[in-house]
């Protein structure tokens, strides 16, 4: 009697398991970057260089049941320019939705804003409008790449991936402990 209800339990979680893995995922991303902000008319001395790095992940969500995946947490986020440093910690946005991407993990944009007291600033990596940044420090005035300046973001090195959602990987290795059980009890 104890054999079959650990073969039903174990049918019970692989069966379950196997529907919410096909529905249930979550998107991480990392990137890195360099940044450069420069005027049409004028340089700046020292030049408005930096570079910075980030890691992201959504919360699970069911593909076939949203058009975009947003809410993401920001794990890791480090960023200094012009003497100026910023962490996850600064960030902002957070509430608001910093990263947008397709059910699928196509990303559409990946936006920060950050404040340390000191300085205050964005990054916006729009895929399909280009690369935004404005700064906020003192002895700078504000400084965007709108106006009478430009920024750059190269190099631009993002990777993200859609994996099944934990939770349902954790169901999936209980259902094979419970197989592995029950043979063993054979």
């Amino acid at each position: 009697m104890q054999l079959a209800a650990a073969r039903i339990v174990a049918a019970v979680l692989m069966g379950g398991v196997f529907a919410s893995v096909a529905e249930a995922a979550i998107i991480r991303g990392s990137g890195t970057f360099a940044v450069h902000l420069h005027g049409e008319v004028h340089e700046f001395d020292p030049p408005l260089v930096g570079s910075g790095s980030f890691e992201i992940r959504s919360p699970p969500y069911e593909p076939r049941s949203v058009d975009e995946v947003t809410g993401f947490d920001v794990l890791d986020f480090s960023y200094s320019i012009h003497g100026f440093t910023w962490d996850e910690s600064d960030i902002t946005n957070i509430e608001d939705g910093c990263c947008h991407f397709t059910p699928d993990g196509q990303v559409l944009s990946i936006d920060f804003f950050f404040d340390n007291g000191d300085a205050r600033g964005s990054l916006i990596f729009d895929f399909q409008e280009g690369f935004f940044m404005s700064l906020f420090a003192p002895n700078l005035e504000g400084r965007g790449s709108s106006g009478d300046f430009t920024a750059g973001a190269e190099p631009f090195d993002f990777n993200s991936v859609v994996l099944p959602e934990p939770g349902s990987l954790a169901l999936l290795g209980l259902g094979l402990l419970g197989l592995g059980l029950t043979r063993r009890s054979l």
